[in-house]
């Protein structure tokens, strides 16, 4: 249990990390595309004002400042979009670290919560309930279940190690006494408070 809190301990914090990373790396993207949309707004400027100097001039500067203003606003347009390709994949990468974050997080919640939500039903004096809890816990362990596992992953993980664990398959019959009183345990919680 402690490991698999440490996973997704480290998990949420990677996925945070990248997260930071990701937002950085979209600053980054949207700095260095506003320099470039804005020196293409003033390359469009620059042959605006060329094509204006140009009709005053002659016929033929008009058709070369002309050629340059187009040739501006084809850069701002392409500019454009792949500022918006950029965008739309940093977006994508944001929302998945954000994901991996909500997961790792509902993880850690579970592994601190210890035990399912109907045992609050359990006993109210301190020491019934602190000494069922703990009976729970080692139940579990014994089974190899994380605590708050719901009935039907216990069960399935019953089924697949009782044939290894049965002392008639070569199992400790010793461990086997106290995993099918854990078993046992566990079945009567979950049926008496209308889980299995």
């Amino acid at each position: 249990m402690r490991s698999e809190a440490s996973r997704a301990i480290s998990s949420a914090q990677a996925a945070q990390a990248d997260t930071q990373a990701v937002a950085a790396d979209v600053s980054s993207q949207m700095a260095t595309m506003d320099q470039q949309i804005q020196q293409a707004q003033q390359s469009c400027s620059r042959a605006t004002a060329s094509l204006d100097a140009a009709v005053a001039s002659s016929g033929q500067g008009r058709a070369e400042a002309l050629a340059t203003a187009q040739q501006a606003q084809r850069q701002v347009e392409k500019l454009a979009g792949t500022l918006g390709a950029q965008m739309d994949t940093a977006r994508q990468q944001l929302a998945a670290a954000v994901q991996a974050s909500k997961q790792a997080q509902q993880v850690v919640d579970r592994l601190e919560q210890g035990a399912p939500a109907f045992v609050a039903a359990a006993p109210t004096t301190a020491t019934g309930s602190d000494a069922f809890l703990s009976c729970y816990r080692e139940a579990c362990e014994e089974l190899g279940v994380i605590p708050g596992s719901g009935w039907q992953e216990v069960r399935a993980t019953w089924r697949r190690k009782v044939i290894d664990w049965h002392p008639d398959q070569g199992g400790d019959s010793r461990l086997w006494v106290r995993r099918n009183a854990a078993y046992q345990l566990l079945v009567a919680w979950y049926e008496f408070n209308g889980a299995s």
